[in-house]
């Protein structure tokens, strides 16, 4: 087996090897409907009801006059008081 030797140069510094930068994981943000159990609110279609479960955007609603459904908390409004 031959050994190759490599002369340095005098006066060279000595090559620097930086770390690998890593990409941070990225992080899943919750979402907070502005919504909560018992809230009245107003459809446009539905009409009036109240909030009877809230699971991220999705509200299950019992309307006065169709009964239960589920709808994205962006097609209600909170009912005036």
């Amino acid at each position: 087996m031959a050994v190759i030797s490599r002369k340095i140069p005098l006066g060279s510094k000595p090559k620097v090897t930086r770390p690998k930068k890593v990409a941070a994981a990225p992080v899943e943000i919750e979402y907070i409907s502005p919504f909560s159990v018992g809230n009245r609110v107003t459809h446009s279609s539905f009409g009036d009801g109240e909030v009877a479960e809230v699971s991220k955007n999705q509200l299950s609603i019992r309307f006065d006059n169709v009964g239960a459904k589920v709808i994205l908390d962006s097609f209600i409004t909170r009912q005036k008081s």
